[in-house]
């Protein structure tokens, strides 16, 4: 990848359409760090942890009360093969260290590095968008996660902005734009 270069996902989340209601829409929760992103029957939350890191929260019915969600936090490790990077709901994370499940990103540096651990940066909310910027911790390697709601029909759409802001070369392994937890 190309400091000029920035690669773009798209993952549609839908459900059955309906109309439209004031209520809809997208709310900080500044005492909780956390977004929450409304359509007509559905809710999906996410929120920055004590690490500095994105981490999903919600994803279902629409929430009636969303300041019962929490604070973020991550989750204990249990093992050494289940850390607490890989037990943690990360919403976007990175190939890194003691992560084990599959990442959303994968990249390899010039200089053979393949760690990369994003923390937040800022937000931006403009109607039914919502910017998640988050940076890896020692390279300029931005990710942008942009949301749309499209409240009326129950969708929201995610897709990430990834840009080297290095000098070096980095070639893109993978992106995805969504991990589906398992279900227990």
């Amino acid at each position: 990848m190309r400091p000029s270069l920035s690669a773009s996902l798209v993952c549609l989340l839908a459900c059955a359409a309906t109309p439209m209601t004031a209520a809809n829409g997208i709310r900080y929760l500044a005492s909780q760090k956390t977004w929450v992103i409304d359509t007509e029957n559905t809710s999906f939350a996410v929120g920055v942890n004590e690490r500095g890191e994105l981490q999903e929260l919600y994803w279902g019915a629409k929430l009636t009360r969303p300041e019962d969600l929490g604070t973020p936090h991550s989750s204990p490790g249990r093992a050494s093969f289940d850390s607490s990077e890989t037990s943690t709901n990360g919403e976007y994370p990175g190939w890194r260290g003691v992560f084990y499940a599959e990442p959303c990103l994968k990249l390899t540096r010039a200089d053979g590095d393949r760690d990369l651990v994003l923390h937040y940066l800022d937000y931006k909310i403009d109607g039914t968008n919502l910017q998640l910027r988050a940076k890896d911790i020692h390279d300029n390697i931005v990710v942008t996660l942009l949301y749309r709601a499209y409240p009326q029909e129950d969708i929201l759409r995610k897709f990430a902005r990834i840009e080297n802001g290095t000098k070096q070369v980095v070639t893109l392994e993978s992106a995805i734009g969504r991990l589906v937890p398992a279900t227990k």
